[in-house]
């Protein structure tokens, strides 16, 4: 909507329909959303290693939580320019716990999503970020912040928690319950994956588009 509103600002009077981006149909073949305990002892985050992703962010969350609850581990997979001096930040601050898995594809970006329990996204500007897309279909409950598509579709306190925010202590209170309360994450798990078959599928959102095109031309 954001975007839609630039434009018309602009001066732009033709017609603009808004859409998403998708998640593969196939990308979920085989997945089972009953596998889904409400436990959560592995947390995701998936993007371009970039400091506008807000990855130090994700570190420093990780690490306070990680105090009280030294069971928790966290994946960070991708690859990028920060990567380097990422890995540096958690060694010189003895981070524990934390994997960096760099740049996946495929199979293996499946099987991220599948052995994650929570996904945390923390990125300073997005257009639709397809990755959280990809991570509620697979169950994953998500905190993230209020950047671009996500302003129009994330449901907070359904889908998880959004916030403004930049800071690491605002993050922890949003991703506490969800470690603590497993009724909670389960709920969310269920309802996430649901809504995203229903919304983001790539067949879903092909459908959409047709409806579009057949209303334009009855106009």
């Amino acid at each position: 909507q954001a975007f839609k509103d630039i434009l018309v600002n602009h001066g732009v009077t033709t017609d603009i329909q808004l859409s998403t981006t998708k998640v593969p149909d196939d990308m979920i073949e085989g997945f089972n959303i009953n596998d889904r305990t409400g436990e959560v002892k592995n947390i995701l985050f998936l993007s371009r290693i970039e400091k506008a992703k807000g990855v130090f962010e994700v570190v420093q969350t990780y690490n306070m939580l990680y105090e009280k609850y030294p069971y928790l581990k966290m994946r960070i997979v991708g690859d990028g320019s920060a990567l380097p001096e990422l890995k540096q930040y958690v060694k010189d601050n003895n981070i524990e716990g934390i994997t960096f898995t760099g740049g996946l594809s495929g199979q293996t970006v499946i099987e991220e999503y599948k052995n994650a329990d929570f996904f945390f996204f923390t990125s300073h500007g997005e257009g639709m970020p397809t990755v959280v897309l990809e991570a509620m279909a697979f169950g994953l409950p998500v905190v993230t912040r209020a950047v671009g598509g996500l302003n129009d579709c994330f449901e907070d306190g359904k889908m998880g928690r959004m916030t403004d925010s930049k800071e690491p202590e605002d993050f922890v209170k949003l991703i506490e319950p969800f470690l603590q309360e497993k009724e909670l994450t389960k709920r969310t798990s269920v309802y996430n994956h649901f809504y995203a078959k229903e919304h983001f599928l790539a067949s879903k959102v092909a459908k959409q588009m047709e409806n579009m095109t057949k209303n334009e031309r009855n106009l």
